[in-house]
């Protein structure tokens, strides 16, 4: 009975130590310098587009706050005129040069409607290319398709030029 406790001690204080406080914990936890003033630079508006192979434009407003949450607004304008939109809310991190978002959410009549968080495809991780106080270029990890945004202010709208 007695090597039976020294044992289950044994692996108690094994246990305890190998969540001590090791260097590599400690900048888990505490993100570098870089990592801050990245996470500081992408709070804000930024928006994007893209032309697409069929010739729509896609436009993407995308609102980061400092609660890591999210709100990305987009908007497809067909070759023929016809224009569609659609927004999601997520949450949205970074570890540079890792950016990472999480779809939590699709937004309709002013409501979120929340979506199965289990479907993969809802988690997206981005190498970050380029990161300054008016650009942000980064590439996705698994479809290596590369995306550039710009700073806009806050009464940007979709549509509209002003204040990209």
């Amino acid at each position: 009975m007695k090597h039976w406790l020294i044992a289950i001690l044994a692996v108690g204080i094994m246990g305890c130590s190998m969540l001590g406080g090791s260097d590599d914990e400690a900048a888990f936890h505490f993100p570098d310098e870089e990592t801050e003033s990245a996470r500081e630079l992408m709070i804000g508006n930024w928006f994007g587009e893209k032309r697409l192979d069929d010739g729509s434009l896609q436009e993407w407003l995308v609102k980061r706050a400092a609660d890591g949450t999210y709100l990305i607004e987009f908007r497809l304008t067909e070759t023929g005129g016809s224009i569609d939109t659609w927004s999601e809310v997520g949450i949205w991190g970074i570890r540079k040069p890792i950016y990472f978002t999480a779809v939590r959410g699709l937004v309709a009549d002013e409501r979120v409607f929340p979506i199965n968080t289990n479907d993969h495809a809802l988690y997206d991780a981005y190498e970050v290319i380029v990161l300054d106080d008016d650009e942000f270029t980064y590439r996705s990890y698994t479809s290596g398709n590369r995306f550039t945004v710009k700073r806009v202010s806050e009464d940007f709208r979709l549509g509209s030029r002003q204040g990209a």
